[in-house]
């Protein structure tokens, strides 16, 4: 998927960024994976696992993120704005600069 070869402050930047915008990905597992400043806006991410996936820079706006599980994710500087978060698990999930401007956690 994402080819990494560039290295910045400890962390890998894939030299091919994944352009996944609005594609439905529901309940696929991206556990581990390096998906930093990639793009997933208005993406259906259902169910997904994302534990300990580096979502840095990555464009989630309108994602539609419902019941993921993001648990020590990094999510620095990731742009969350309009995403759908209800019943989304963040446990120990670096979120940094993240924007969180208009997200629906279901309450």
């Amino acid at each position: 998927m994402a080819k990494t070869n560039r290295r910045t402050n400890n962390m890998y930047i894939p030299k091919y960024l994944p352009n996944l915008n609005g594609k439905n990905l529901d309940r696929v597992n991206f556990s581990g994976l390096n998906l930093s400043y990639g793009y997933l806006k208005g993406a259906s991410l259902q169910d997904t696992k994302m534990i300990g996936t580096w979502l840095c820079g990555t464009d989630l706006r309108g994602a539609d993120l419902t019941g993921a599980d993001l648990s020590n994710a990094d999510l620095t500087g990731a742009d969350l704005s309009g995403a759908k978060l209800v019943g989304t698990t963040m446990l120990g999930a670096t979120i940094n600069a993240a924007n969180f401007n208009g997200v629906d956690w279901g309450f």
